[in-house]
């Protein structure tokens, strides 16, 4: 059966809603978070405008069939309108009307062939620097709301050909001689050709207590809406980026490990990059009284401040926080804690 493309309207108005979608991504990602705003405002307009196309389109078909339900055109019709749809849903991150949008196409593709389409796997090649790496893939599959790695199965040693593997979430697993392990997060899409490329540094010249990250792309933001976009995080609606390859700390800085960073900055005592740098919370890193954060003491010494509605609670170094109304956990080396309050 050929594909049936959509009316022409309904694919000026796809292209406007295309077109507005990528001048808001790159406001966002050129830290122009207002232009962002303003361009993803107009992207909800012609979104909307482009599901009243497909309802009106939708009605007329069901009016359709319900004068004479043998039109087997009227049929495809339909089946390629909900097909568009779930596309659609898909592309915006809406997971429940995908669900909904796929149910309904089961019920009306009855050669099975927009099914097909839907579910038609990805085609994968994998190449490292140097070659000769193991590789291994695990996908993930959706549990509640949650993915839920499966077991890893082995892929090959690279250069690895194409492989094929249907859309989803996978992870790969890279492991060579002399070389530090990696893990690469994928997401691949329906019928897309994806190749993979990834340096392997040597396992000496990762830094003790760091991880290496190798390249790849990624999904940036939240599909959550407009409340936390708006809210405490300033996220971005979710979109794919790109990040070059890095090394993270296996934990989380510390204070301690901050700490440590403050006494290395120029300055002495009081020293204003140092003072700058001060983890603060609820005032100006130059305020005394800060109702979270470091303060720096006579000799070297530094204070923790961390105020609540109904107590503050104060230790220099060396000393713990003892929270009161625990009865568990009450005393805490606050050195240990994640360092926060920072720009």
């Amino acid at each position: 059966m050929p594909r049936r493309r959509p009316a022409p309207r309904e694919a000026r108005k796809n292209r406007a809603v295309e077109a507005l979608r990528a001048q808001a991504f790159a406001c966002f990602d050129g830290h122009d978070h207002p232009g962002g705003e303003a361009a993803w405002v107009q992207v909800g307009t012609a979104a909307a405008d482009v599901d009243r196309v497909h309802a009106r389109a939708s009605r007329a078909l069901e009016d359709t069939l319900g004068l004479d339900p043998s039109r087997p055109d009227a049929r495809e019709l339909q089946c390629d309108l909900i097909y568009r749809r779930a596309l659609l849903a898909e592309r915006d991150h809406q997971p429940e009307r995908v669900g909904d949008l796929i149910d309904r196409l089961a019920g009306c593709d009855e050669g099975g062939e927009r099914r097909r389409r839907w579910s038609a796997p990805a085609h994968l090649t994998v190449e490292t620097v140097p070659p000769g790496a193991a590789v291994s893939i695990a996908r993930y599959e959706t549990r509640g709301t949650r993915l839920v790695a499966l077991p890893e199965a082995p892929l090959g040693i690279t250069p690895l050909s194409v492989t094929e593997h249907p859309p989803g979430s996978y992870v790969l697993v890279f492991s060579a001689p002399g070389r530090t392990p990696a893990r690469l997060p994928l997401l691949l899409r329906r019928d897309e050709r994806h190749a993979v490329r990834i340096d392997l540094p040597a396992a000496a010249a990762v830094p003790d207590g760091f991880v290496y990250l190798p390249a790849g792309r990624f999904l940036y933001g939240s599909a959550d809406g407009e409340d936390l976009r708006l809210g405490f995080f300033k996220t971005v609606p979710l979109h794919e980026r790109a990040s070059a390859a890095y090394f993270i700390g296996r934990h989380e800085v510390t204070f301690a490990d901050w700490i440590l960073w403050l006494r290395a900055l120029p300055g002495g005592n009081g020293g204003d990059e140092r003072i700058r740098r001060l983890p603060r919370v609820g005032v100006k890193a130059d305020s005394a009284d800060a109702a979270f954060g470091l303060t720096e003491m006579a000799g070297g010494r530094w204070r923790f401040t961390f105020r609540r509605a109904d107590h503050t609670y104060q230790a220099l170094d060396g000393e713990p926080i003892r929270y009161l109304q625990r009865d568990r956990r009450a005393v805490q080396d606050w050195r240990r804690f994640p360092a926060s309050g920072v720009s």
